[in-house]
């Protein structure tokens, strides 16, 4: 219809006329192949092709016209065809210099840290660091790129690099050559110390060690890149003992409020920030209580003490809030922001609760906590929703048919089949290594298994029967390797507040009252 109406336009105007189609019928033509309107890719190029043929035709049918009088217009037309060219050109090349020099996008800080240990405490980070600049980070689980191209976003596309330090950090590789590079162009760089990381000695980290320190140095062959065993010496050295931004994942603190405290850091080092940082920081702290706590809520457990079992049920808690408002009644209340999560308000919270969520990874079965959570909420009737980590494994047999009667003697088979119970009711996966679409979607598919409605109990909450933590006890003073004598020192292992495994010794006693 365009084509018909130019004719009508410039009447009499050969030359404007042939101008005029040719344009129409060129940009129909690179709107064609931008779009891609058709189903198939060769309806597509037939299309493409007819809008080409067209262009050619009316330039065939230009040649054989008379111009005569129209060589001003022709000129004029001429002139405005190479102006745009020129501007065009111009235009491009101011446009791939501005790239080059400020290359996009531009990410003012750089998450590096290592995923097999660490990836949900990376995401939580990730997610705190946005929230409160309103600004970019980058994180590798969001970003599937090569490692010459994730060293070419450190080195132009970066304004500060936080490194996360935990076990094995300084063994991967991948962060050996961000953190070298990153020394390399001065870029400033934030540490967080997380308690399982040790410091290496000199000796190492020293230049002929940096080979057998890396775990697998020899598959990725950093020399390519320009990353010597020398610039790594140096620059671990440099990191370790020089650098001035450090902050630390202290152990006196509880739940999300150890991550927040680092954020809290690392915006003020690497960074204006933002208005907002303090009050969002500060909206969970620890508490030894939950008083206040409202019935018929989302609680959600997770091994205490696994801080990346934490940041597993941090990311739930803080995205599952708007999807599950319209489902819950109450709050949402993470166990492992609590400094006593087995006071009697806590567990009345729990036992009314709308619905419990058990983040389950690694070390969960070998939780006398968690598993007192799970068996409490199976006596009361809660429903219950398993969130299945990758690196968590059910139980097998040899778990309920000899460790369960290891730990927990005689009660050992009433435990185990509330533990099958709450195994049989379908769970949801949890991949703390995928991306943040991936957690998303994961999140919906959880938000869908809430209960709909709040469940109605006809007998208030109580206490389970079995008191896991007694019965363990119980079950270690009372077993035959305990007391080697009638005058020995009894040891028994507990889990302390931060899930870690101490040993304790408690006082000189006989072997009868020791079993007694």
């Amino acid at each position: 219809s365009l084509i018909c109406l130019v004719p009508v336009v410039f009447r009499g105007a050969a030359a404007l006329q042939t101008v005029s189609m040719s344009c129409i019928l060129l940009s129909f033509c690179a709107l064609q192949m931008w779009w891609k309107p058709w189903r198939g890719l060769m309806a597509n190029m037939i299309d493409s092709a007819t809008c080409i043929l067209m262009s050619l035709l009316i330039v065939c049918v230009a040649m054989a016209t008379d111009f005569d009088g129209d060589e001003d217009l022709l000129g004029n037309l001429a002139a405005c065809v190479f102006g745009c060219v020129f501007a065009v050109v111009v235009t491009a090349v101011g446009i791939a210099c501005y790239w080059r020099l400020r290359p996009r996008p531009y990410f003012p800080r750089y998450l590096c840290y290592h995923k097999a240990e660490a990836a949900a405490q990376a995401r939580y980070l990730h997610h705190l660091i946005v929230l409160h600049t309103h600004q970019l980070c980058f994180l590798d689980s969001d970003h599937m790129v090569m490692l010459e191209e994730l060293l070419d976003i450190v080195r132009c596309r970066t304004g500060t690099l936080i490194v996360y330090l935990t076990c094995d950090t300084l063994r991967r590789p991948w962060c050996a050559s961000e953190v070298t590079m990153a020394r390399m162009v001065k870029l400033p760089v934030v540490s967080i110390y997380h308690p399982s990381f040790t410091t290496p000695d000199m000796e190492d980290i020293s230049a002929e060690q940096i080979p057998i320190f890396l775990s697998n140095a020899a598959d990725f062959k950093l020399v390519e890149y320009g990353i010597t065993d020398d610039l790594i010496a140096a620059s671990y050295k440099w990191l370790l003992y020089e650098s001035p931004n450090k902050t630390y994942i202290h152990r006196a603190q509880v739940g999300r409020v150890r991550f927040q405290a680092a954020v809290e850091f690392v915006v003020k080092s690497s960074g204006r920030r933002s208005s907002r940082s303090s009050l969002t920081l500060a909206a969970t702290p620890a508490r030894k209580s939950q008083s206040n706590f409202k019935p018929q809520s989302l609680v959600i457990s997770s091994h205490f003490g696994d801080d990346e079992a934490t940041a597993v049920a941090a990311l739930i808690s803080g995205q599952l809030g708007s999807r599950a408002l319209s489902s819950i009644q109450g709050d949402i209340l993470m166990l492992a922001d609590l400094e006593d999560p087995y006071s009697d308000e806590v567990l009345m919270a729990l036992c009314s609760a709308h619905c419990l969520v058990v983040v389950l990874t690694a070390g969960s079965i070998s939780s006398t906590k968690q598993l007192q959570v799970i068996v409490d909420a199976v006596d009361n009737k809660v429903p219950c929703i398993p969130v299945y980590t990758p690196n968590f494994r059910l139980p097998g047999p040899v778990f309920f048919e000899e460790d369960l009667i290891k730990r927990f003697g005689s009660k050992a088979e009433e435990i185990a089949a509330r533990l099958k119970l709450f195994f049989l009711t379908p769970g949801a996966p949890f991949s703390n290594f995928g991306s943040q679409q991936v957690i998303e979607m994961q999140i919906d598919s959880l938000a869908n298994r809430l209960p709909k409605s709040a469940s109605k109990k006809a007998f208030g909450p109580s206490k389970s029967e079995i008191n896991l933590a007694n019965v363990e006890l119980a079950t270690t003073l009372a077993a035959p390797s305990t007391c080697a004598s009638n005058n020995s020192s009894i040891f028994f292992r507990s889990e302390n507040r931060h899930g870690t495994t101490t040993t304790t010794m408690t006082t000189t006693m006989t072997a009868t009252e020791a079993t007694a």
